[in-house]
């Protein structure tokens, strides 16, 4: 059997590797899946106001933005200029979330009279329906563009076109500012997937 001193030794390196794999454990939880509260109305009615989602963090860093998925995002410095311009602030850790209307390869013209866009030649429809936002956050701000999308960029815009600061305002989204995709609704209830 075991001596005292034999189980004082197993006790002590068996709780040391449980707390071990603890620590490990929500080191990689946090470089996995983070908790984000949407703080705007440009995904409207996607998401909403107020929403708390669940995003991770992992497929970013081997697979590229797709045609029609919603991304979170880490702002370039031409969006921080325009929101820092209106006399908002944008923090080192806040990440923005959009859909992406375009990939490398597609040719994308803004109309900045109404902010609609076309892809490839065919009139882009945003998901999700119509939003209840007044025209207002980008009215002014949108400006015309006609070009092909650079390889390592997309063109990203916000469900809520009237209100939303996108691709249309500041140009493309780089592919290393892609940081997240939403995994699941969490708040309010019911739970559901944002799409």
């Amino acid at each position: 059997f075991l001596t005292q001193a034999m189980y004082n030794s197993l006790t002590l390196v068996g709780t040391a590797a449980w707390s071990l794999s603890v620590i490990l454990f929500f080191l990689f939880a946090r470089e996995a899946v983070s908790f984000y509260k949407i703080p705007s109305a440009s995904m409207e009615p996607t998401i909403n106001r107020g929403d708390l989602i669940l995003a991770e963090k992992l497929s970013p860093r081997w697979s590229k933005p797709q045609r029609g998925e919603i991304v979170l995002f880490f702002p370039p410095e031409s969006l921080r200029a325009v929101v820092e311009s209106q006399g908002g602030y944008v923090g080192p850790r806040d990440l923005f979330v959009k859909r992406v209307a375009a990939v490398p390869g597609d040719v994308v013209i803004v109309d900045p009279s109404d902010g609609s866009i076309t892809v490839n030649g065919q009139p882009f429809q945003r998901a999700g329906g119509v939003c209840d936002e007044p025209t207002g956050g980008a009215g002014g701000l949108i400006r015309q563009q006609k070009g092909k999308v650079k390889t390592g960029s997309s063109f990203v815009l916000g469900d809520c076109g009237p209100v939303s600061v996108d691709s249309r305002v500041w140009g493309t989204l780089s592919d290393d500012d892609f940081k997240a995709r939403p995994v699941v609704k969490l708040w309010p209830l019911p739970f559901e997937v944002p799409k």
